[in-house]
């Protein structure tokens, strides 16, 4: 039988850590985005405002969440 040093953690031990992601607000925004765009499509022939504006906050948290993504991505690789 072999015994594991005590010394400090090997490299598969790092391996199996749990990660969790940083708290973010983007996918509130892209949930709110995705509502507006919704509600927006009920009146769009009278009015294409709300829906309008629901895309873009959509986009603009796709987006958002995109970016802080691939920077936590490129932190950890």
């Amino acid at each position: 039988m072999s015994e594991q040093p005590a010394g400090p953690a090997t490299t598969d031990e790092h391996e199996d850590e749990i990660h969790m992601p940083p708290n973010s607000y983007w996918p509130l925004v892209t949930s709110i985005g995705t509502a507006l765009a919704l509600v927006g499509l009920i009146p769009i022939t009278e009015n294409p405002i709300l829906f309008i504006v629901g895309l873009v906050v959509l986009v603009v948290g796709v987006a958002g969440w995109i970016r802080d993504a691939r920077k936590e991505y490129n932190e950890l690789h």
